[in-house]
């Protein structure tokens, strides 16, 4: 009776039911499971499209975005505008190039500060739970009970319209639903059995 082969033995003890990945550092995992998405390589060339189109494309296709040009106002495409005119002469390409990297600034940073923000305070409320949850989540309820449109055109009325105070806007707005969810996900792991566990071990 031969031994039986490490190898074999191995084979036989591995799990059914799919492959099974290699080990390798998390980077690299999660680089493979990218690659082999194609939805998401297309998504990240179009996300690149659209950033060189609004940072490269001003620096190739060159306009006048500050000052109207009455002369050419209306302008169908050709020439010298690829795109044509409004009705205040500007470049219609140019104007998309320039409010195109505006909304990428907004997207960006409202997403990040909003998320991060939301992140905390919900966490935090989770986390401590009782009178402190349910101070800080009827906060977030008030600030979801505002209409969106009424807080802009508050906003208006007192400040200058600029990028800034859309971005801050924005900001008050959009922490409110991660938070939510976050400090829901941080009562749920609280009881959960390892988390009680846990706290018996000391």
């Amino acid at each position: 009776m031969t031994a039986a082969n490490p190898s074999q033995v191995e084979v036989e003890l591995l799990p059914e039911g799919g492959e099974i990945i290699s080990s390798g550092s998390p980077w690299r995992l999660v680089g493979r499971t990218f690659v082999q998405n194609k939805l998401a390589i297309l998504g990240v060339v179009v996300i690149l499209v659209i950033v060189l189109f609004c940072y490269i494309g001003p620096l190739l296709y060159h306009t006048d975005q500050l000052n109207p040009n009455l002369v050419v106002t209306n302008n169908g495409p050709g020439g010298s505008h690829l795109l044509g005119t409004d009705e205040s002469g500007f470049d219609i390409l140019g104007r998309l190039m320039e409010g195109g990297k505006s909304s990428l600034e907004v997207g960006i940073v409202v997403g990040i500060v909003s998320t991060l923000f939301g992140l905390i305070y919900g966490a935090v409320s989770g986390y401590f739970g009782g009178i402190l949850d349910g101070v800080l989540m009827r906060i977030v309820d008030i600030g979801l009970a505002i209409p969106l449109v009424f807080l802009f055109i508050f906003a208006a009325q007192i400040y200058k319209p600029s990028l800034a105070l859309l971005m801050v806007l924005l900001v008050i707005v959009s922490w409110l639903i991660p938070a939510r969810l976050v400090s829901g996900e941080a009562l749920t792991l609280r009881t959960r059995e390892y988390i009680q566990a846990g706290k018996v071990m000391g």
